[in-house]
């Protein structure tokens, strides 16, 4: 019986013979691939870092913001005194510690502000907006009625 012979019998196209082709000297590029992982970590931990204190700073934000809030409820009673409401507003603030808490009673209305000093872990990162801790305000305004 005679076989014809196609393109899959060709040393090329066989599955077989795939092999050989790996049997040529290869590069070695073990060298390059420590110094691209040298370069590229740094870059990854500085950017993990940053994510890391991004969410602290929301989360401050967010703390301070509901703060103020409930400040701003507790100040809506008028048989309730300043240091009252501090306490309350020091108490929804419990992993942080406010800066200040400002309560003004404009007419007909209340106003508590707090104010929060935030200074990132990472002794670096501050320097990207030209250092110190920054600022993060909230002031909560509520109408008795």
């Amino acid at each position: 019986m005679s076989r014809t012979r196609d393109s899959s019998d060709s040393p090329r196209g066989s599955v077989l013979n795939r092999g050989a082709v790996s049997k040529m000297p290869r590069r070695r590029t073990r060298g390059q691939v420590i110094v691209e992982l040298a370069i590229l970590i740094p870059l990854l931990v500085l950017l993990a870092f940053g994510v890391i204190e991004f969410g602290r700073a929301v989360l401050g934000q967010l703390i301070v913001f509901h703060a103020a809030r409930d400040g701003a409820r507790m100040a809506v009673d008028a048989s309730v005194n300043d240091t009252r409401i501090t306490a309350t507003v020091n108490k929804a603030a419990a992993p942080l510690t406010p800066t200040s808490i400002q309560i003004t009673r404009p007419t007909g209305e209340v106003r508590v502000r707090v104010t929060y000093d935030f200074d990132p872990m990472i002794p670096f990162i501050h320097e990207f907006w030209g250092g110190g801790p920054v600022t993060i305000a909230h002031t909560a305004v509520s109408r008795p009625g």
